[in-house]
């Protein structure tokens, strides 16, 4: 499984440290509309608000991500994992 440390490299040929990309995924709107997420890690992700409405979330590793006021209307969540965050 690629990282987006990997995504950036792969694609410029530029190494990104983790923390910058965090930082800016912090602040900046990520549009990934027609994206394909292949079985997606997606542990401990804030999604707050995210606009997730038909996406295909198809054996995607939810545990603890941040899902409050997520549209997941039409969403395919078959095989997900979803675990409650404590």
């Amino acid at each position: 499984m690629k990282t987006l440390q990997d995504l950036i490299k792969d694609l410029t040929g530029v190494t990104v440290e983790n923390w910058k990309i965090r930082e800016y995924l912090r602040i900046e709107l990520l549009d990934l509309q027609g994206a394909f997420l292949n079985c997606p890690n997606l542990t401990r992700t804030v999604l707050a608000g995210a606009n997730l409405k038909d996406a295909d979330l198809k054996s995607a590793n939810l545990r603890g991500a941040d899902l409050w006021c997520a549209n997941l209307e039409n969403a395919c969540l078959v095989g997900a994992r979803i675990t409650k965050n404590n």
